[in-house]
C-alpha cells in the first residue's frame, strides 16, 4: 500500500527524504550567518535582511521570554495576517523553546474562545485590527500575555504598491504593549 504510488514517481526523485538535522530556527540562525546581507523578506517596498531578520527574532524571543514569562512547551497564539511580524514571531516562538499555535485571522470570537482555551496558550501575538474578536471571546486576558502587531511598521516608505487600508492602518493602541514597545524593550533571548 506504501509504494502503490511509486509507479508514477518521477524516475529522478528519491522514494523518501533524508532525515535533517537541524531545526528550523536553527536555519535561519545559519542564513543569518552566510548571507547577513541578503533580503529575507520583501513587503510592500521594504525589505528586512536575514542579519535584522536575526536581530529581531532574537529581540521579540527575550520578549516572550522576560516579559510574557513564556517557557519551554509554552503555546504561543499568532492571530493576524501573513506580515513580516508573523514570521518574526514564528522563529521567535521556536527561539523561546515554546509551540507556536496559529490562528486563522478569519476566525470570531466565539471560534477563539474555544482555540485559545483548547491550546492553553500563554501568549497571543495579533494583528491591531483584531483586537475587538479577542475582547469578546470573553478571554480571561489577565491570564495572557497579549502583543499588538501593526503592519504599517514594516511597509516602505517609498511603496509604490497598492497597500491595504488595514496594512497602512497606523497603530490603534490596544491596551497592551506594542510590537514596536517589545522590540524597544531590548531583552535578550533566552
Amino acid at each position: 500500500m506504501q509504494s502503490r504510488h511509486y509507479g508514477v514517481w518521477p524516475q529522478n526523485l528519491p522514494y523518501s527524504l533524508p532525515s535533517v538535522a537541524s531545526s528550523v530556527y536553527e536555519n535561519l540562525t545559519s542564513s543569518s550567518k552566510s548571507s547577513p546581507s541578503s533580503i529575507a523578506i520583501k513587503f510592500y517596498g521594504k525589505g528586512l535582511t536575514y542579519s535584522d531578520l536575526y536581530k529581531e527574532v532574537k529581540l521579540i524571543a527575550g520578549y516572550l521570554s522576560a516579559f510574557a514569562n513564556v517557557r519551554q512547551n509554552d503555546r504561543v497564539a499568532l492571530y493576524m495576517q501573513n506580515s513580516p511580524q508573523f514570521i518574526i514571531a514564528y522563529y521567535a516562538i521556536l527561539a523561546a523553546n515554546a509551540v507556536v499555535v496559529p490562528v486563522n485571522p478569519m476566525c470570531k470570537s466565539a471560534e477563539l474562545a474555544h482555540i485559545f482555551q483548547d491550546s492553553q496558550s500563554k501568549a497571543i501575538v495579533f494583528g491591531q485590527e483584531l483586537y475587538n474578536e479577542i475582547e469578546s471571546a470573553n478571554l480571561n486576558i489577565k491570564e495572557r500575555q497579549l502583543l499588538a502587531v501593526t503592519y504599517a511598521d514594516y511597509i516602505g516608505e517609498n511603496a509604490n504598491i497598492d497597500t491595504p487600508p488595514s496594512v497602512r492602518a497606523k497603530g490603534t493602541n490596544p491596551p497592551c504593549p506594542t510590537w514596536r514597545n517589545a522590540l524597544e524593550m531590548n531583552f535578550s533571548a533566552p
